[in-house]
């Protein structure tokens, strides 16, 4: 939907302050008192349109004593009113919300300052009612949107009662709360609200049952699981290394002893969302947005909730960034360290896209998706769910990637410790459609191979026979119903003997390599791995898992190292709109932060609109992009950011040599990453990985 000020889709004014306005709201208070019709005045209250006072009249070009529409009817007003309000000028104050017909309480009168501002917009410009305004004029009521999305949200069939409830937003129809996040309950510390939307029936304080989004009804797992064996897969179809492994719907429950696809539960207690209050109901209809307590301990992040197991879970909700920037931090005082640890369980709960872990060191990572996510994270962490606790914060970083750009220039081999085994593997890179599609879960490990090999050898050309000798795809996902990382094991041996038994340990030895590559322990992005011949000792008890799965990783690691490894940085695109003077400052700012300008456009009223490439990096930090931007353009510019796509860095992180007084730009990002994360400040040692003949 294309954003217009003059129609009413966009909303300005202040959420924290309580006061916004859309320009019909004004265009009808201003129309009534000039006695024009609301359209034409919405027209010039945004725009080259120009008010002259002396005159009364209207012009689309600037003239002497002319003034924008906007200015003179709405930023005026405010300013006078800003500026009575700091002089505690009572009597302005009341003539000014005279004139907006507006009437003060004597309450309202005692407040001075800003408080008294905050005030008189708030009673000027009520943002509940403008908001609320704007949503039903802009956005589709439920029974519209969901007849035309409905096949967006679940994976039934367009027959299926579940799918057609959905539809027809049936308030009589099958339970389908779907839970999009967790919030901390007011009242109770260490409890959420489930928050979501009731797509179908009548959510009230009932049993229900969780569905997990790998979670098939029965009625549709009877069908799938007899599909495969028709097709007679033979070997191929060896279950997953993984008991945790996410199954996609299309393929049936082949989950059957996994933990949590179905659990049965008891809803306590349902509310309405009204601001920070929350007020309980005896049940919300389909169409409507309210939160639920008691199933949250049973969440991590989302879920669904249905009275019936014949129903399909809800599509996970897609995102279009990832955290990819991360801090440490770790209390002032170690008797802290539990209250912190829950602190950061809780939010990780709360928010969809945050990630905590434990570092080597002992501290405890965030990674959030920017800067400005990861300032909110900090406030929800320090005010909300750890206050009076003391933290240090190292200074944020990024999360990086290793990957490849060539074929290994070696066949790399390695011997088991016991060295009655070897491996030859050699890397290759993976095309950036490949990495996307595994990463969307266009192709995962579970898929059926057949239809999988189809796919890699019509789109992005595969050679058939090795899209159906896939072994595994690494690192595992975070959370069970995420999207494994875009590295691939291809077999590509033939005839050897004892294959198969190895097979779950050099798959656990690809998730082990590729969660910690070899550079800097980055997780790996983009490699495939050919696996060419296998040396397997006779008996069975000198090939198990402690042979195979070290094995397997050092030599995933040679390969890498010999295929010209790379590190890979996350970019930002980023929206900056300014007045057209302001462009050969943006110009000077890429320059400074490695940016590189997309597309560049001009705009109505002399501004120009500009779209960039800025690495991630550039945007943290003492001088972050945001503010060389701002010294280049005198503040006349700012920045959105969005993330885009992962780049890699052209210089080899391996060409360090303190001697020679050699050091690449990567190889000077790496040893920083190695020193951050504790390990040797030096780069990683071939030999170490490698065996000879």
């Amino acid at each position: 939907m294309l954003m217009d000020p003059s129609s009413g889709s966009v909303v300005i004014g202040s959420a924290a302050n309580g006061w916004a306005f859309t320009i019909p709201q004004l265009a009808a208070f201003y129309a009534k008192k000039m006695g024009q019709e609301v359209d034409k005045m919405c027209k010039r209250l945004w725009g080259e349109q120009y008010f002259n006072p002396a005159k009364k009249s209207w012009s689309n070009v600037p003239s002497d004593g002319a003034v924008r529409g906007f200015v003179k009817l709405i930023l005026d007003p405010i300013n006078s009113l800003l500026t009575s309000c700091e002089a505690n000028d009572i009597a302005k104050v009341e003539k000014v919300m005279k004139n907006l017909d507006v009437t003060v309480g004597l309450a309202d009168k005692k407040l001075t300052g800003l408080p008294l501002f905050k005030r008189m917009m708030q009673l000027w410009m009520p943002a509940g009612p403008c908001v609320a305004d704007a949503l039903m004029q802009n956005v589709a009521n439920p029974k519209a949107s969901q007849e035309k999305r409905f096949q967006l949200f679940t994976d039934a069939a367009d027959s299926d009662p579940c799918a057609v409830a959905i539809k027809n937003c049936a308030a009589d129809g099958p339970l389908m709360f779907n839970c999009v996040k967790l919030t901390p309950q007011p009242s109770t510390v260490g409890r959420f609200f489930a928050l979501g939307r009731v797509f179908s029936g009548t959510l009230g304080a009932d049993k229900g049952y969780l569905l997990e989004d790998d979670y098939i009804p029965p009625h549709a797992r009877v069908v799938e699981e007899e599909a495969p064996a028709e097709e007679g897969e033979g070997e191929e179809e060896e279950a997953p290394a993984d008991p945790e492994e996410p199954v996609p719907k299309k393929m049936g429950n082949k989950k059957e002893k996994g933990k949590g696809v179905l659990q049965e539960r008891r809803i306590q207690g349902v509310l309405t969302c009204q601001a920070k209050q929350y007020n309980a109901v005896p049940s919300v209809p389909a169409g409507n947005v309210c939160v639920c307590s008691g199933i949250d301990q049973f969440i991590i992040k989302r879920s669904t909730f249905s009275a019936s197991k014949d129903n399909f879970p809800f599509k996970k909700c897609p995102f279009s960034v990832s955290p990819v920037v991360r801090v440490s931090l770790h209390p002032k005082s170690a008797k802290d360290l539990p209250k912190v640890v829950e602190g950061l369980r809780r939010l990780a709960k709360s928010c969809p896209l945050v990630e905590v872990t434990m570092e080597d060191g002992g501290n405890h990572a965030m990674a959030g998706c920017g800067e400005e996510h990861m300032r909110l994270l900090r406030n929800d962490l320090e005010s909300e769910y750890l206050p009076g606790i003391g933290l240090t914060w190292d200074a944020p970083s990024v999360q990086y990637r290793e990957t490849v750009t060539g074929e290994s220039n070696i066949m790399c081999l390695s011997k088991s410790p016991n060295k009655h085994n070897r491996l030859f593997v050699k890397a290759e890179p993976l095309s950036e459609e490949v990495n996307q599609a595994i990463e969307t879960k266009v192709v995962w490990p579970t898929q059926d191979q057949k239809k999988r090999a189809t796919m890699l050898e019509k789109k992005f050309g595969w050679d058939k026979t090795d899209g159906m000798k896939i072994w595994g795809f690494g690192p595992a996902p975070e959370e069970s119903d995420g999207a494994y990382g875009a590295n691939v094991l291809v077999d590509q041996t033939k005839g050897i003997q004892y294959l198969n038994e190895i097979k779950e340990s050099v798959n656990s030895g690809l998730l082990w390599a590729t969660k910690e590559g070899p550079i800097a322990e980055e997780t790996m992005r983009g490699i495939r791995f050919n696996l060419l011949d296998v040396k397997l000792h006779t008996d069975s008890i000198h090939r198990g898992m402690g042979q195979i799965q070290p094995t397997a990783r050092r030599v995933f690691y040679a390969s890498t190292m010999t295929a010209g490894c790379r590190l890979v940085e996350p970019i930002f695109m980023s929206f900056i709109e300014c007045p057209a003077d302001c462009q050969p400052g943006i110009m000077q700012a890429l320059g400074t932060c490695r940016g590189e300008l997309v597309v560049s456009e001009e705009l109505a009223g002399g501004r120009v609109s500009v779209q960039a490439f800025v690495p991630i990096a550039e945007t943290i930090g003492d001088t972050p992009f945001a503010t060389v931007l701002s010294q280049k353009t005198s503040g006349k510019a700012a920045a959105n950011y969005a993330f885009d796509h992962w780049e890699n860095i052209p210089s080899d992180p391996l060409q360090y040599d303190p001697k020679k007084k050699i050091e690449t730009k990567a190889a000077t990002l790496m040893l920083q990453i190695r020193k951050r994360k504790g390990l040797k400040e030096e780069p990683p040692v071939f030999a170490d990985y490698y065996d000879k003949l």
